[in-house]
């Protein structure tokens, strides 16, 4: 099989199970900690218009999951890519800062949170991609 599609085979396996840990935790979070009364998060309007009712502790969960989710997916990526491991992590980090950046303005709420949220991606695809690095050291 050529490289390039064993890549994209790479890549989409990443994004997927980045979304499914993501999802996870995120719903895991809000069985913790609820949100707001009168807020759907089914909702982008709903969020958008009720933004102001969240506090610290809603966005614990969805922090922690974008990083958890960022890191496993470049582990991943570097682990079943067959070449440019490195930049298809950092495609991945780069890619997901965009995402977030996307949000932010769509939300129109640029605050700690979303410099915080922005700020993840890329480094946190960093670590994915040494932790990959330190692993294969190891069983190399």
């Amino acid at each position: 099989m050529n490289n390039s599609i064993k890549n994209v085979i790479a890549l989409l396996f990443s994004v997927c199970a980045a979304a499914i840990v993501a999802f996870t935790i995120i719903g895991l979070g809000h069985s913790i900690i609820p949100t707001p009364i009168g807020i759907d998060t089914n909702d982008f309007e709903s969020i958008k218009s009720n933004f102001h009712l969240f506090e610290f502790k809603h966005f614990i969960f969805p922090l922690l999951a974008h990083a958890i989710a960022t890191f496993v997916a470049t582990y991943l990526v570097a682990r079943f890519a067959a070449s440019y491991k490195f930049w298809l992590a950092l495609a991945l980090g780069v890619v997901f800062t965009f995402a977030s950046i996307s949000l932010s303005l769509r939300i129109g709420h640029f605050n700690w949170i979303g410099i915080i949220e922005i700020g993840q991606y890329i480094p946190i695809s960093m670590v994915g991609y040494k932790f990959w690095q330190f692993t294969h050291s190891k069983t190399a």
